[in-house]
């Protein structure tokens, strides 16, 4: 099976940002759903995925900056840090500040700085991609020539991109990014290159794709076929059930999918027209890129895109202790990554 050079892309991104997210959970103190439910006492915060080191964490200084300097510097939304209760306040990593004295709800005026936790969070992150970077090039030789493409492939780009993918599980499922000047290629973490590549690319096809790039590679994609029960959904497409099922609702509602027997989901006409749509323009934006080179170096990373037989399943393999240790194993990861509200975990989790 020939994976589109997007999957390709999406999957080492997601299988780089978990191993990463493994090293973060192991060094610093944090919270869970699980450790919640069982009771147990821990002093840290919210447990997050690097998509928010990435976007938003690594951009407050310890002395702090305005909220619109942070949502500028991270390419994040309005609703990001100016929400009535936003996650990354919630979760005890920032703290916000009026910026003056008539103002009630968060203005990008505001300042926000870092929690102690969320100090030791950025001390925490900071080595990490890195680090991640140096054990892949010791497992795979593809990986240091695969960064090279890269580096060529962003830096001759016209304009800047974020860090990673934003979020794009609920309605905002479209990429949509402000044009702002070029910035440096080399010197950016592994990770940020990855997303930067994947992230113009999708951009070209959604410019003539009536679906989004993340339900069409994911869910559509897997009903193409025929309905597919709604529990099975998750195993499929490599998605956390619960961003999943919004997902799935959203489709619901624009009417690409519609409900099957046996509590099962399929494609609408309009669905299987904007699936065969989507992917005829990834195939256009494939053959205009001309990426043989970085097909090359992808190609052996990432395998047939099954956890069974993608090297990559190495670096999703999770270490005792974590919480996805105890979590069913994936079949695949995620042909589009699904970055959610909800910790920002690149398959939805």
């Amino acid at each position: 099976m020939v994976l589109p050079l997007p999957t390709l892309l999406s999957q080492a991104l997601v299988a780089f940002t978990i191993e990463a997210d493994y090293e973060f959970e192991q060094q610093m103190p944090h919270v869970t759903t699980e450790k919640r439910k069982v009771g147990a006492f821990s002093p840290g915060p919210w447990l997050i995925s690097m998509p928010f080191w990435s976007m938003c964490l690594r951009h407050v200084p310890e002395a702090g900056t305005t909220v619109g300097e942070v949502l500028h510097q991270g390419f994040l939304g309005d609703s990001f840090l100016l929400g009535t209760n936003p996650g990354m306040v919630r979760w005890g990593y920032l703290r916000l500040e009026p910026g003056d004295a008539t103002s009630k709800r968060p203005t990008k005026t505001w300042l926000v700085r870092p929690s102690p936790a969320g100090l030791r969070a950025q001390q925490t992150w900071a080595p990490i991609p890195d680090l991640i970077e140096s054990r892949w090039k010791t497992r795979w030789k593809e990986v240091q020539p695969l960064r090279r493409a890269l580096e060529d492939l962003v830096g001759s780009l016209d304009h800047a991109l974020p860090d990673y993918v934003p979020g794009n599980a609920s309605y905002d499922s479209r990429v949509s990014i402000p044009s702002r000047p070029p910035g440096p290629a080399s010197g950016s973490d592994f990770a940020a290159l990855l997303a930067k590549a994947l992230l113009q690319f999708t951009i070209e096809v959604e410019q003539a794709a009536p679906l989004a790039m993340v339900h069409a590679a994911n869910i559509v994609r897997v009903l193409a076929d025929g309905p597919i029960a709604r529990r099975d959904l998750p195993r499929a497409t490599g998605v956390g059930k619960e961003t999943l099922a919004v997902m799935v609702g959203i489709l619901q509602k624009s009417s690409i999918l519609t409900a099957a027997a046996g509590n099962a989901v399929e494609l609408t006409a309009a669905g299987r027209d904007g699936g065969a749509a989507t992917f005829a323009a990834v195939a256009n934006v494939e053959a205009r890129w001309r990426a043989g080179g970085l097909r090359k170096v992808l190609e052996p990373l990432v395998g047939d895109g099954t956890m069974t037989a993608s090297p990559l399943a190495v670096a999703v393999e999770p270490p005792n202790g974590t919480w996805r240790h105890d979590r069913p194993v994936p079949a695949t990861l995620p042909h589009h990554p699904v970055v959610s509200h909800r910790g920002g975990y690149p398959d939805g989790s």
